[in-house]
């Protein structure tokens, strides 16, 4: 089961890289694709997702006993974690090599959309004090890539809970 889920994990790892360098190259760093890029990464997610699905049913078609629920879902959550990693230090690296300003680019565009989006001044003053604090968070990189990892691993975790319930022994 190691075998699988180490082998799964990096084929999600590099599914999720190759995607998301492709958005990279599609999109660029024009803030104008800003809402684009949000939208198709949030798809790659999903997409990619199913490396984890089938990670748990190769687990289970090689299981010397009826596969578990347990078995499969812990197959699904090392994928995941694999995906996730790879994931977060993928961020880090476009935060600090590929594209070092982002952050800043990425708040302003953000605080020009609360800024154009008509809210009253009291919730607007809200949406950019909540702005603030999170571009305060995000400024170590390190913990950014931390965040990140979050994201990948709980919908990879999804995935696999599902597929570790679709898959397990009827008993």
């Amino acid at each position: 089961m190691r075998n699988i889920t180490v082998k799964y994990g990096l084929y999600y790892a590099a599914a999720l890289v190759i995607c998301f360098t492709g958005s990279y190259f599609i999109f660029g760093t024009n803030p104008d694709n800003y809402s684009k890029s949000e939208t198709l990464g949030y798809s790659i997610m999903l997409f990619t997702s199913i490396i984890v699905v089938l990670a748990v049913r190769a687990a289970n078609q090689s299981a010397d006993q009826p596969p578990s629920f347990f078995s499969g879902f812990r197959v699904g959550l090392g994928v995941s974690a694999i995906g996730g990693l790879a994931f977060a230090i993928y961020n880090w690296m476009y935060a600090v090599w590929l594209h070092p300003e982002f952050l800043g680019e990425y708040v302003a565009y953000h605080e020009a959309q609360i800024r154009q989006s008509g809210l009253g001044e009291v919730v607007m003053q809200e949406q950019l004090t909540e702005l603030a604090a999170y571009s305060d968070m995000m400024s170590n990189t390190l913990l950014m890539a931390c965040i990140m990892f979050i994201p990948v691993f709980m919908i990879g975790s999804l995935f696999g809970l599902c597929a570790a319930l679709a898959f397990r022994a009827k008993s």
